[in-house]
């Protein structure tokens, strides 16, 4: 039984979003940086023809495919739970659409997702060239400093990894987050009981079950509990949250390949002193490490850490993008991955709806200041409309009970 679990846990939180992201975001068309002598999509020409995979690509793929499967789950569990549909009938609903999507794109590119980076030339034996670096002492020196800061990230990462799987946080909003998720697997119903005091709920939807069902992030702790077959108490604390910490690094790491795209040590001296920073960095109850390395299962924690890592990282790329005439297919899915971010944002919890749309909007005032991209700043304000739906939603809900 705990390999079933094992093995279902891969399947649900590393191959199906890898999975997702590879085919509906492929490696070839949005990467995280280029370095030097590689093209705008942050691959080599001769890697390229290769069909060589690049570790950022892949981890940029599993947080595009992350991030659609949070929003498309925002998508479907908002309407039935206004409808009053049991836990089954969102997973049900949820599985079928994620399943259209791959099947969609397997079917569009005539291979299997998962064997999207150039699986067809390296087993024909065609060999991955080695990254470019300075001859000599030069290249052995950043060698060594490469190694040693992935080494020191490894460590500081896997140590807080260790302390949410071993240790045990308890917090107050747990009595409402993990409640509602407990009630939903046992029961298969959703909002069906007040948290505060355990009586069923009757009448108008009403205090914090707004916030929640505009935002339903303890259905999705319920739902992938289901699939992974686990108590959601034990995989929110455990599991899921190593998990959502290892992103959240992932998310660092792409941000460093953004800010130093001529080095392939400096995003991992980056990724290791961010690290080592946030340890040191949850004195408050309100500072994003706290959230970040506390109680990131719940979903104003996973905006804090993930939500918005994801967002500067989009807005990097797109700085990137406007230095270059025209508007091509790895800015487009920058686009595209803005507005998933934002719906998946709303998923989280409604700091994540408020502050995703100031985010964006923010951002895309700025774009068309800046580039004056009349056509850019007009998607962005459409990545926007997440934000804005269900900033309204709240807002009505709140006038008509209120």
């Amino acid at each position: 039984m705990k390999l079933l679990k094992i093995m279902l846990c891969i399947f649900v939180l590393i191959w199906l979003p890898s999975a997702l992201g590879i085919c509906v975001f492929p490696a070839c068309g949005v990467s995280s940086a280029p370095r030097r002598g590689m093209t705008e999509d942050g691959v080599s020409g001769s890697e390229k023809a290769a069909g060589c995979p690049d570790a950022a690509d892949f981890l940029l793929c599993m947080l595009a495919g992350n991030l659609l499967m949070w929003a498309v789950f925002e998508a479907v569990a908002v309407p039935c739970a206004f409808g009053g549909a049991a836990l089954h009938t969102v997973l049900l609903i949820w599985s079928a659409v994620i399943a259209a999507i791959l099947l969609g794109c397997s079917l569009k590119r005539r291979i299997f997702p998962v064997f999207r980076f150039g699986h067809r030339e390296r087993m024909a034996g065609t060999a991955c060239p080695a990254s470019d670096h300075p001859a000599g002492s030069r290249r052995h020196d950043a060698e060594i400093l490469f190694y040693a800061a992935a080494a020191l990230a490894a460590v500081l990462i896997l140590l807080q990894c260790a302390v949410y799987i071993g240790g045990m946080h308890l917090d107050q909003d747990d009595s409402r987050y993990i409640a509602e998720a407990v009630d939903a697997w046992e029961n298969d119903r959703i909002y069906a009981v007040l948290p505060q005091s355990g009586s069923v709920r009757t009448g108008a939807w009403s205090g914090d079950f707004i916030k929640d069902l505009v935002s339903p992030w303890p259905l999705w702790i319920a739902a992938a509990s289901k699939l992974t077959m686990m108590h959601p108490a034990t995989f929110a604390h455990t599991v899921c949250a190593a998990y959502l910490l290892l992103l959240f690094y992932a998310c660092v790491y792409l941000i460093g390949r953004e800010l130093f795209r001529d080095s392939r040590e400096k995003p991992m001296i980056f990724l290791a002193v961010s690290a080592f920073i946030m340890m040191f960095f949850a004195g408050s109850l309100r500072t994003s490490a706290e959230f970040t390395l506390l109680r990131i299962w719940q979903g104003k924690s996973v905006f804090a850490g993930v939500g918005t890592a994801a967002l500067l990282l989009e807005f990097l790329m797109l700085y990137r993008y406007a230095e270059k005439p025209g508007y091509g297919s790895g800015e487009k899915k920058v686009f595209l991955l803005v507005l998933l971010t934002g719906a998946a944002s709303c998923l989280m919890s409604g700091m994540g709806v408020i502050l995703s749309l100031i985010m964006i909007a923010a951002f895309s005032l700025w774009y068309l200041i800046a580039y004056r991209r009349i056509r850019g700043f007009l998607i962005l304000m459409l990545d926007c409309l997440p934000g804005i739906v269900m900033g309204m939603m709240t807002i009505l809900l709140h006038g008509v009970t209120g």
